[in-house]
């Protein structure tokens, strides 16, 4: 029987042995749980600034690249402005240019038939003969080759 209480003796002992084993192993995992889950706790917190930081970023970008859009649209919005501006004046010219080619073309119409009607003399008859005098300035026609060295000199 002393060998049997030793043999429970000895039991016992592994037993509570054993059972502060699993407590400091229960305390161990929940202390690198806790780290864990302020490891994690952490890189959420960073990874939500970051998120953030990127967002705003982005958000300011986006902000200039706005404003740049509406000044270039408000700068062709002038632009077209101006260019119907132009054009009403275009058109505008082209009506007056429009009248007056008629008005021209009515007084050209108009000068065609005073032309007609007008009374134009007549050349006098030739006698036949051509007199130059030379000592007035007048040329004295001779030949084609003599016109011709005439030019040439």
């Amino acid at each position: 029987m002393s060998r049997l209480r030793d043999l429970l003796l000895a039991l016992e002992d592994r037993v509570v042995t054993l059972k502060e084993s699993i407590e400091n192993v229960k305390e161990r995992i929940d202390d690198v749980d806790d780290r864990l889950m302020d490891g994690l706790q952490t890189m959420k917190e960073q990874l939500r600034e970051y998120m953030w930081d990127t967002i705003s970023s982005s958000e300011n970008k986006l902000a200039r690249k706005n404003d740049a859009l509406e000044a270039m649209v408000t700068v062709l919005k002038e632009e077209i402005n101006e260019l119907k501006r132009e054009l009403k004046e275009i058109n505008e010219l082209k009506r007056e240019f429009k009248i007056f080619k008629a008005a021209i073309g009515n007084r050209m119409l108009a000068s065609k038939l005073k032309q007609q009607v007008m009374d134009v003399p007549k050349p006098k008859v030739s006698k036949g003969t051509r007199s130059t005098d030379v000592r007035r300035g007048g040329i004295e026609i001779g030949t084609w080759e003599e016109s011709q060295k005439d030019f040439k000199a």
